[in-house]
């Protein structure tokens, strides 16, 4: 990371985006993301072709207009975006942002990688297939068990089993601890007093 002047830090390979936005842009990737690696229909010698993609999807237009701005900005070129329109019950349009080329999820994730947490896992997972050095000379990547597992630890990833009562006493120990943490540091306890303070 380096300082601009006037103090606030931007990071390397970023375009000059601030520290801050891109911890915000983690948490909407955390929350509104999805990271894979998936077969389409495009076949060589008789294989599938596999796709690598990021996508965050939404339906508040100032988020979305803030997450355009700093893809754009980090990628330098302009994502795919595309609206499912909303009908009956659910008439709210939802917008899609996909990122995509593995020279520039590459980019994309090592600048993005110190600010993720939920989707940390899955964009490690994504990032060892990207760094693949046995590819073909049009970027195809040859190992394609390499592919497969990480395809399907993606998968895995997307759906956590979690039990859920020991995910709730778990959050309500870390709040716990939090809280008195806090508790103390405001209310710090009282010293004794001295003992030729009590001599009169």
């Amino acid at each position: 990371m380096y300082s601009d002047k006037n103090g606030t830090k931007s990071v390397k390979g970023s375009g000059g985006i601030k520290e801050a936005d891109l911890a915000w842009l983690g948490g909407v990737i955390d929350s509104e993301g999805c990271i894979a690696i998936y077969p389409y229909d495009r076949r060589e010698n008789g294989r599938p072709s596999w796709g690598y993609a990021i996508v965050i999807s939404n339906t508040e237009p100032s988020l979305l207009t803030k997450v355009v701005a700093l893809v754009s900005t980090t990628l330098g070129k302009v994502p795919y975006i595309k609206v499912q329109h909303g009908v009956g019950l659910n008439p709210q349009n939802v917008f899609s942002i996909r990122l995509q080329g593995k020279p520039e999820l590459r980019r994309f994730l090592e600048v993005m990688t110190p600010f993720l947490v939920g989707k940390l896992p899955q964009a490690l997972i994504m990032l060892d297939v990207l760094n693949c050095k046995n590819i073909t000379p049009t970027g195809r990547i040859r190992d394609r068990q390499l592919v497969l597992d990480s395809a399907a630890k993606l998968k895995e990833l997307k759906r956590p089993q979690v039990n859920a009562e020991e995910m709730l006493l778990e959050l309500r120990s870390v709040a716990l601890r939090n809280a008195q943490v806090v508790s103390l540091n405001n209310n710090p306890p009282k010293s004794a007093p001295h003992e030729s303070e009590n001599v009169r």
